[in-house]
């Protein structure tokens, strides 16, 4: 994009009176402005820096809404994001914006158990669901085990979802009794 100013010169010269009047046409340019492409904020990735650059020498920057005066700037939030490169030299300016897109899907997991471990069920069966993700338990001597868990302990035992994209995590804990009665003779 180009402005322009026109002015008008005039020369007075001693001894000569004469006028040059001269019609001058100024262009002023519009510094050049780039943002790179941003992530995706994620549970993994909960911060990114925004960059943003100019081949046009000798300008500063600035980013709203954060009003960070370099060409980088950090988020840790989704919106929009904008960019302005001011050339002091001609007093113009150019803007661009970026928008920063979030993907937290905290996965939604539910736990059953089998049975309490008793006389009858000396094994319990830990099962947990959630679409699309990840299923890990631990608890007892049981570390990032795989669903479903077969135990032979009570206590207190967690199953892990964890979305493959995102990394967002949710848990859910479930306890196992054991019975101390004995069965009858």
């Amino acid at each position: 994009m180009l402005k322009s100013s026109f002015g008008i010169i005039c020369a007075f010269v001693s001894r000569h009176f004469f006028l040059v009047l001269s019609l001058i046409s100024h262009y002023r340019t519009f510094p050049n402005i780039g943002i790179a492409t941003p992530a995706t904020l994620t549970c993994i990735t909960p911060s990114l820096v925004l960059t943003g650059s100019s081949t046009t020498g000798g300008v500063t920057f600035s980013w709203t809404p954060q009003n960070v005066s370099t060409s980088t700037a950090a988020v840790t939030a989704p919106g929009s994001y904008t960019l302005s490169v001011f050339d002091a030299l001609n007093g113009c300016t150019s803007y661009s914006m970026v928008n920063v897109v979030a993907s937290i899907n905290t996965p939604t997991i539910a736990t059953v158990k089998s049975s309490d471990i008793d006389c009858s069920n000396p094994s319990v069966t830990l099962t947990a669901t959630s679409t699309g993700n990840t299923l890990v338990w631990n608890g007892g001597s049981s570390v990032n085990a795989p669903n479903p868990l077969v135990i032979n302990v009570a206590g207190t035992y967690t199953a892990t979802a964890t979305d493959p994209l995102s990394g967002c995590v949710s848990n859910s804990v479930i306890t196992v009794n054991q019975s101390s009665l004995t069965p009858n003779s």
